[in-house]
């Protein structure tokens, strides 16, 4: 059991807001100093004495919402107030999961050494997964307030570089859509609420963005695209890339790029294998 009174020092130095996680229902709590010092009390009684609840806190800094566990050393900054899903990411290990979805011992994983390349890296829980096993990662994502997050959270790990850029089928500008949710932004169409603002960025093929980055080889390419996984496979047609995992979830206009990702990358040489709604592919030694 923590002492309450390290606990108490810990919130109000922090400032944070707790967040109570009944593994079914999140429910936010004002931060403590509205509580007064009895409910402060009773809530770190509560927190520590029954399972699953308190697990994550969270606090506005900068105009990014950062979440962590509580005496927890990695936290995640996130571009607006994040989802149910992202805090239950957090609260089950953010970047052990994306590594677990994207990655297969059995088809394709990171290995020691690996130069990755994550495009559509978001905040970098896949990037910070891989970071201890890879020798260079290289964070791709477009948006600007994103990036924001990503270089904040990738901050402690030298061997993450970030790049605001996207991947894409030509070297030109393009015009990002930007969702309500900063995981729907896309440069075809918002999947999910649309806010009606959009944001140019720099678009360049994969070899492009290799050169740019003094990259020869690539040994793990992770892709979430949203619905533009078709666009960055052909932008990567003349690269030299050795496994590869690609979200193909419902995302572009409500349906999936799996067969289309499945044949691209059967037609470059890789064996492919779906799971769930990842495709992962391989080349053989």
């Amino acid at each position: 059991m923590i002492p309450l009174r390290r606990a108490y020092a810990y919130y109000q130095r922090e400032g944070i807001s707790p967040l109570f996680n009944t593994g079914v229902r999140i429910y936010l709590v004002p931060k403590l100093s509205k509580l007064g010092k009895v409910g402060t009390i009773a809530f770190l009684i509560i927190h520590f004495l029954i399972p699953f609840i308190g697990k994550i806190y969270m606090t506005k800094r900068n105009g990014m919402w950062v979440v962590k566990r509580v005496f927890h050393s990695q936290s995640y900054a996130f571009p607006s107030f994040p989802s149910p899903a992202q805090l239950h990411n957090v609260v089950r290990g953010y970047s052990a999961a994306m590594v677990k979805k994207y990655t297969s011992a059995e088809y394709a994983d990171v290995d020691p050494n690996d130069t990755v390349v994550d495009v559509g890296a978001f905040v970098g829980a896949f990037s910070i997964g891989v970071a201890g096993m890879a020798d260079s990662v290289y964070a791709v994502e477009p948006s600007q307030e994103t990036v924001r997050c990503l270089e904040r959270n990738t901050q402690s790990h030298q061997n993450i570089e970030s790049v605001r850029a996207l991947a894409w089928n030509e070297d030109r500008d393009v015009s990002l859509k930007l969702g309500i949710d900063p995981t729907d932004h896309s440069a075809l169409n918002v999947d999910g609420k649309d806010s009606g603002a959009e944001e140019v960025v720099p678009a360049y093929r994969m070899e492009t963005l290799m050169t740019k980055l003094d990259i020869q080889e690539i040994d793990f390419l992770k892709v979430d695209a949203e619905g533009a996984e078709p666009e960055v496979l052909e932008g990567c047609s003349s690269t030299s890339i050795r496994k590869i995992a690609v979200d193909c979830g419902a995302e572009r206009y409500g349906q999936s790029t799996a067969e289309e990702v499945k044949e691209k990358l059967q037609e470059e040489g890789f064996q492919t294998e779906q799971t769930y709604q990842v495709v992962l592919g391989w080349r053989s030694p």
